[in-house]
Order: C-alpha cells, then sequence, then structure tokens
C-alpha cells in the first residue's frame, strides 16, 4: 500500500511538472514577438499567440483555433502551404521571403513581405506529430535590404547603373551574342564631358552636379529601352547597345548623343554649353572588362584630336595609351623628384628695328634619363590633363627668373632681360598662381615689370570672375601679359578690348604664310593694327626668312622670334648669345 501511494505521489508530481512546463511553454510562445502556429499534420490548429492573429489583422471570433491551415485563405495566398508540406516530408524548411498581400484575399492593409521558419515536431517512431510555424514581419528590411542593393548598383546623383551593374549587362549581353553565333554585336560609347572641370571651377560643385543629372536625362532619351547608359563616376558616361549591326549603327547613335547636348544648358542664370569625347568600340563574344577598356582608350583619342568628337576604338590604340600610361608613370615620378628633369631653354625676342635682343621666351623641356628629348607636344597636354603642369610650371617660373635676374646686366641699354612664361588654362586657373608669382618675384628679385606672362585666347574667352580677379591681381603685382597664338583661338574684340594686355603674339601658323598668301598678310596687318590701337605691341611668332621679317617691319610689327634668328638656347649658350650684343 505504502508503494502504491508513492507511485502515485510520483505520478501526481510527473502531471504537475508537465501543466508547468506546458504553462511555461504557452507563455514564452504568447509573449514572442514572433507570429507563433503550431498545428498537427492534418493542419488543424492546436495553438497560435496573439502576435500571430496581429499579423493577419484577424477579428474576435476569427482565431484559427480549431480550423485547419490548409483551409487558411491568408496563408494559400502568401504561398507557405507547399513549403510546410515539404518540411513535413523532408524536416525543417527556411521559405525565401514571401510577398504578401491583404488585398488577394478581400482584406485591407499595406502588402508586407514575411520570412518562414517551418519545424515539424516527430515522435519517437519518427512521424510528425506536430509542426512549428514561426513567422517575421520583415518589409522594412527588405525595405532596407533592397535600398541598399540599389544603391550597390546604380549611381546615386544620377540614378543611372554604376560600374558593377553595366560590367554584369554588358557579360550578359556578351553571352546572347555567343549564343546567338555571332549574328549581332553589342557596341560601347564611352563619353566624356569636355571641359566639365572648368563647370566646377567657375559654377561650384552644385551646379556641376545638376549638369551631370540633366545630361544624363538627355543621354537617356536617345537610348531604346533594351539599351543602358551608366555613369562610372566624374563625368564619365558609358552607353551599351545590343543587336548592334555594325559601326555605323554605334557612330550614329553618338551623333544623336552629341546633338542631342547641343541645345545650352541653365545653371545659375547663365547658359552653358557641353560637347563630348566618345570612344567606340564594338564587340562580341569579348571580355567585358576589355571592351570598356578599349572604349575608355578610344574616348582618349577623340580628346587628342579635338575633343567634341567621337573616334572608333582601333587596335593600334592600346599600344599608343600603354605608352602614354608609360610616359605618364616616369612624368609622376620626376615631378616627385623635384622636376630636375624639366629644363627650361630661352628663344631670343628680337626688336624688328634694331636686330638686338629685347627679351626671352621660356620654353620647357623634357630630358628624359632613358627617353631622351621628349617632344613638348607628347608631354605638355599629358601635363596639363593630370595636374602635374602646376609643379613643372612653378620650376619654369623660378628657373626663368632667377636667370633673368643674373642677366640683368646684359639688357639692351642696361635695363635687364625680359623673360616671358607660358600658362597653360589649367595653371591659370589654380588657386595658387598668384602667389607663386608673388613669392618667386620677391625670392628672385626680378623686376616685376620683366616678367610677361603668356596666355592663349581660349582662357580670356573664359569671362569668369577667377579669369577677371587673376588679370587684374597680376596687374597690381606689376607683371606684363601676353595673348599668345593670336589668330588661332575664339576671342573676339570684346575680350581683347576688356583685358590689359601688353603684347599681342601673332601665331607662327599665320606669320608663315605672309610672303606667299595675301590673306594672311592681311590678318596680319589687321591684328597690328588692332594691337596699336589698344596701345599693344606685337611679337611675331615663327619667323624663319629676311622676306618675312621685312614685310613684319614694314607692317609696324615691334618684335619677332622663331628659328631665323636663334632656335631655343641653354642657359650657357644664351649668355655667350647675350655677350656678343646680338
Amino acid at each position: 500500500m505504502g508503494q502504491a501511494r508513492d507511485n502515485g505521489a510520483d505520478g501526481g508530481t510527473r502531471v504537475q511538472e508537465w501543466r508547468e512546463a506546458e504553462t511555461r511553454y504557452r507563455t514564452v510562445i504568447e509573449q514572442s514577438p514572433l507570429s507563433i502556429h503550431v498545428f498537427e499534420p492534418e493542419g488543424r490548429t492546436l495553438l497560435a499567440n496573439s502576435s500571430w492573429n496581429e499579423l493577419w489583422n484577424l477579428e474576435e471570433g476569427e482565431e484559427p483555433e480549431g480550423t485547419s491551415i490548409f483551409d487558411d485563405a491568408q496563408m494559400r495566398a502568401t504561398g507557405l502551404l507547399p513549403y510546410i508540406e515539404t518540411s513535413m516530408a523532408e524536416g525543417p524548411v527556411k521559405p525565401p521571403p514571401l510577398y504578401y498581400d491583404p488585398a488577394r484575399t478581400g482584406r485591407e492593409g499595406e502588402p508586407r513581405w514575411l520570412q518562414a521558419f517551418v519545424y515539424p515536431v516527430n515522435d519517437d517512431a519518427g512521424n510528425v506529430r506536430e509542426v512549428t510555424l514561426i513567422i517575421e514581419d520583415v518589409t522594412e528590411r527588405k525595405a532596407l535590404e533592397d535600398k541598399l542593393a540599389y544603391q550597390a548598383y546604380h549611381d546615386p546623383l544620377t540614378g543611372l547603373p554604376n560600374r558593377a551593374l553595366l560590367l554584369d549587362r554588358l557579360e550578359q549581353a556578351l553571352k546572347r551574342v555567343e549564343r546567338q553565333g555571332g549574328l549581332s554585336r553589342v557596341a560601347v560609347l564611352f563619353t566624356d564631358l569636355d571641359n566639365f572641370k572648368l563647370v566646377n571651377d567657375s559654377l561650384g560643385h552644385e551646379a556641376g552636379d545638376h549638369l551631370l543629372v540633366e545630361v544624363a536625362g538627355r543621354i537617356s532619351s536617345c537610348l531604346r529601352p533594351e539599351d543602358t547608359v551608366a555613369r562610372l563616376g566624374g563625368d564619365e558616361f558609358v552607353v551599351l547597345l545590343e543587336g548592334v549591326a555594325g559601326v555605323a549603327e554605334a557612330t550614329a547613335v553618338a551623333e544623336r548623343i552629341s546633338r542631342e547636348l547641343d541645345a545650352p544648358f541653365a545653371l545659375r542664370g547663365q547658359e552653358v554649353f557641353v560637347t563630348t569625347s566618345t570612344g567606340i568600340v564594338l564587340g562580341g563574344p569579348d571580355n567585358a572588362e576589355d571592351l570598356l577598356r578599349d572604349a575608355d582608350v578610344a574616348m582618349y583619342r577623340s580628346k587628342e584630336s579635338g575633343k567634341d568628337r567621337h573616334e572608333v576604338y582601333e587596335a593600334d590604340m592600346r599600344a599608343r595609351t600603354a605608352k602614354r600610361l608609360g610616359l605618364e608613370g616616369d612624368m609622376r615620378r620626376a615631378v616627385e623628384r623635384g622636376c630636375e628633369e624639366f629644363v627650361v631653354r630661352y628663344q631670343p625676342l628680337i626688336d624688328t628695328a634694331t636686330g638686338r635682343t629685347s627679351g626671352l621666351e621660356a620654353l620647357v623641356r623634357w630630358e628624359h634619363p632613358e627617353r631622351g628629348l621628349v617632344s613638348p607636344s607628347d608631354f605638355i597636354p599629358l601635363a596639363e590633363e593630370t595636374g602635374m603642369i602646376i609643379a613643372i610650371g612653378r620650376r619654369v617660373l623660378r628657373e626663368a627668373c632667377s636667370r633673368a635676374r643674373d642677366w640683368s646686366s646684359l639688357g639692351p641699354g642696361g635695363r635687364g632681360i625680359e623673360v616671358s612664361v607660358n600658362l597653360s588654362a589649367r595653371q591659370f586657373r589654380d588657386p595658387g598662381l598668384l602667389e607663386d608669382v608673388a613669392r618667386v618675384l620677391g625670392e628672385t628679385g626680378l623686376r616685376p615689370g620683366a616678367l610677361t606672362l603668356e596666355v592663349t585666347e581660349g582662357i580670356l574667352t573664359e569671362d569668369t570672375p577667377v579669369v577677371l580677379a587673376t588679370v587684374q591681381y597680376l596687374g597690381l603685382l606689376g607683371v606684363k601679359l601676353a595673348i599668345d597664338d593670336f589668330g588661332t583661338g575664339y576671342s573676339s574684340l570684346a575680350h581683347v578690348k576688356r583685358f590689359p594686355v601688353d603684347y599681342l603674339k601673332i601665331d607662327r601658323s599665320i606669320v608663315s604664310g605672309i610672303e606667299e598668301d595675301p590673306r594672311d598678310e592681311a590678318i596680319v596687318s589687321a591684328a597690328i593694327t588692332l594691337a596699336h590701337a589698344l596701345g599693344e605691341r606685337v611679337v611675331a611668332e615663327g619667323v624663319e626668312t629676311e622676306g618675312q621679317l621685312a614685310r613684319l617691319r614694314e607692317l609696324g610689327c615691334e618684335v619677332a622670334q622663331g628659328f631665323h634668328f636663334s632656335r631655343p638656347l641653354d642657359g650657357e649658350a644664351l649668355a655667350a648669345w647675350l655677350d656678343a650684343g646680338k
């Protein structure tokens, strides 16, 4: 009897423990923020917490107890039922996030993304005893993931595809070309805005961003729905065309884009005109990265050829680009070592009346330790494009001013020798230019009036506050200003009149024909008359014959330079030239 009472007591204790465990189990489930539904293999509901009812917007009387989950319209609308059946046959299942729209079941509410977890519970015999379905509302997380995924493949400024998405689409397009046996090809157009930096420098980065957005819209308007336009960063855009028959079709698109960009853009109350340089390459099947690189190479070729144009990729362009990259690397190392490889040569400026030296033009040359003397036409545009012209220009300015100060007793009448130094567009817009000029004059002791800075007429046509302020401050310093290569650019009389210029330098391309071509002579004569009317002196460049010099003298040109007098000389040769009284 005692033993029976003990067994009864033990049984009662176990029942009590089971009840307490069940209470804890239900409490945990009820308090869970996740929506939990426990049901039998046949679908009859055993347990559902309040979060479940809230998830499905169930009103009083709609609780799932006693119903079958397989008959639930909202379950069918989510597409969960096949995953539940799979779980009961194979084990736990985690489906991908599922999209649920209450409107499909006639209910109100916003569409949501749901992440489900299905866990079958087996008995000792291995048969499914019950199934636990857990659902989490991941709508906000999914929205964030979608946003991050979009940002990973799109340009944040324009909303266009970025490089990663472009390469993915290009790779897919090339695979389609391969499957089709090469019946059609893809074309890549690599487009870069010409002189975009000028917009940023003169109107500000906000205006530059606005311009990029507008350009993106105009390019997109020129394309078919199946085409892609991407922004790689900065002012670089790439267009991917599929199903292209040949080069003519690709160039027609490039020309259409160019025409669309012809109309001015309104930025900060100003009309801004945009031109582009575009490289075109056809491919298929090829490597996506290689195609993009080749289009980039062709784009740079179009810039080197004068901008505002397009170039179709040719095989030898890659070799030229490799040479250019090698030259750029050598130049960067030379600049890092203090620009000592860049030397200055001086070409005498001759007074046409006396035949004596009235000044010098400082010309930079690159004495490469392995390549020898590098042509200025090869390295100066590269230095300008990369910005290394700033450091090189500082060295030339200091060297020229220092030498001119050393030769101060050798000038005509003992007044000292004057020196001219060329400034590129990038140098002229450099914020540190004025400080550099003032510092060099102070440290070398050169008289400010003995220094002339030469700029191309294209710089003056920019007519921006920065240009105006720079010209005015140089005048306050006492430095002279010359318009270089006059007659080859786009300056108007209004621009020439507006700026306080001391010299007008007539380009060699016009001077060379003064003896044979009446039109060249008329241009030279008009330029001299204009300069004199504005109180400026005239320098003729590229004089190579006595006949050219005689005609220039007759027309009233005061100064001439060219091989007729002397080639550019190094410091030692020039000192000898000046000592000889030339």
